[in-house]
């Protein structure tokens, strides 16, 4: 869905996600293009705490480390969080 689209999240996609999230709250792929599709509605804020959440979660799994390095500087940047402090909040309470 996400990937047919350059990676735009579209209406219909944010749907079926929504009910995967329902289905199964631990869906790493639903949470990451949930969160994805809250940076490009302009929820940076919210789109950063899921992907700590995510990253939480993910522990040293580096498919999915790497992945969401992609993408959280771009939501820190546009709410004002350092790359060091970004790091700090994954990190925090592991």
């Amino acid at each position: 869905m996400a990937l047919s689209n350059n990676g735009w999240i579209t209406e219909s996609a944010k749907d079926q996600f929504d009910i995967a999230i329902k289905a199964d709250p631990n869906d790493l792929i639903a949470r990451f293009y949930m969160a994805h599709w809250l940076l490009q509605t302009g929820k940076a804020k919210l789109a950063l705490v899921k992907w700590v959440g995510l990253m939480r979660t993910v522990g040293d799994d580096k498919i999915w480390y790497d992945r969401l390095w992609e993408v959280m500087p771009k939501a820190a940047d546009q709410i004002g969080v350092s790359r060091l402090a970004l790091k700090a909040l994954c990190t925090a309470s592991m």
